[in-house]
């Protein structure tokens, strides 16, 4: 009786260790998604952190906050026990990813999306919470499909921390490795004059002194992208030149975002991505900062390849096989037109041509 006691006793415990893990994955379309944490139990509180983790398929990728030429990011809605509060969704630094010269950002292979659950200070021992949420993401090859899930995950509450590591712990510290930091030791810049646009970088302390590489990745839509981002030693930094696009809110006071170098921002080659988001310069643009006359392609500059390359998007949407059953349809319209006047026909043939 006793033994028997002490082996209900050890599953309940493994059972409480288990449901604080993770909870089953989703997979909708070409995208699998869960909710797990790198906390054992979580404590009355005290911030924990939970990831919604996207594998994709091969070819497949999600979206950044700001996906670029095309696509939507994805979205987190939760629906928490009462008390709890979560963060805003923290995003890795992403992918440039070229779709037949359309310049995505976002995520292939598997990503953690990072958000910080504040549970409250009232929180009893020993109970299991469980937290819910809506996601919603837009995944793509060369065709988009939308995908969803209804996720939750288990936690049990305890009054002391965990004494063990999670089985996600080391996918957590490697995404933080991935997330944009707030460097001291860099002191940045921003200029404007038309639809060009500058930052100009300057290190300090123990800031890498040697940048061979630099990408803006623009938080709020007011790069173009894909646009050349030129960069050059400059005084005692670097300029990187900027294309404006054409829908840029005039009012923008600042141009956050997140600046990517390969060989890290820091003198030991970490931190790869410096988060930033610095105020427009007043006045004129310093000369020794100043924007080439020939560098980059300004927004709005050449609409003859926009053009083409709209053209072209459109004949392949019209082959693909989601177009076949609409075509139909338009086909049976024509014929239910046939009792009426001869122009009006010519008309809408000549439309639905055009279009």
């Amino acid at each position: 009786m006793r033994k028997s006691s002490i082996n209900l006793f050890l599953l309940a415990v493994f059972l409480a260790a288990s449901a604080s893990l993770s909870a089953k994955a989703v997979r909708d379309g070409q995208v699998e998604a869960e909710l797990v944490t790198e906390v054992t139990s979580i404590q009355p509180g005290r911030i924990f952190t939970v990831a919604l983790r996207l594998k994709h398929d091969e070819g497949w990728h999600t979206y950044w906050k700001n996906p670029g030429d095309a696509g939507l990011p994805t979205t987190i809605e939760w629906m928490l026990p009462e008390g709890f509060e979560a963060g805003p969704i923290q995003w890795p630094y992403p992918e440039i990813i070229d779709v037949s010269g359309i310049i995505n950002y976002g995520y292939s292979d598997e990503i953690f999306l990072l958000v910080d659950i504040t549970p409250p200070e009232n929180l009893p021992g020993g109970e299991v919470v469980t937290l819910t949420a809506r996601v919603e993401w837009l995944m793509c090859e060369v065709i988009c499909i939308p995908g969803s899930a209804d996720l939750d995950l288990n936690l049990s509450v305890s009054l002391d921390p965990p004494s063990e590591e999670s089985p996600w712990s080391t996918a957590f510290d490697e995404t933080r490795e991935r997330l944009p930091k707030r460097l001291h030791f860099w002191e940045v810049s921003a200029y404007r004059e038309g639809n060009r646009m500058a930052l100009y970088l300057e290190p300090t302390g123990e800031a890498n002194p040697d940048i061979s590489s630099l990408y803006f990745f623009s938080a709020d839509a007011q790069v173009v992208p894909g646009a050349p981002q030129p960069f050059r030693r400059a005084d005692a930094g670097y300029v990187i030149e900027l294309a404006r696009t054409d829908f840029a809110e005039e009012k923008a006071v600042s141009l956050p975002g997140i600046l990517f170098s390969a060989g890290g921002w820091l003198a030991d080659g970490s931190a790869k991505a410096l988060g930033i988001d610095p105020s427009y310069a007043d006045g004129p643009m310093p000369a020794a900062i100043g924007i080439l006359a020939d560098s980059g392609q300004a927004a709005g500059g050449n609409y003859s390849g926009v053009l083409g390359l709209a053209f072209l998007g459109g004949l392949i949407l019209n082959l693909m096989p989601c177009v076949f059953p609409v075509l139909g349809i338009k086909i049976m319209g024509f014929v239910g037109q046939a009792g009426e006047q001869k122009g009006r026909i010519v008309m809408h043939g000549l439309v639905y041509a055009l279009g």
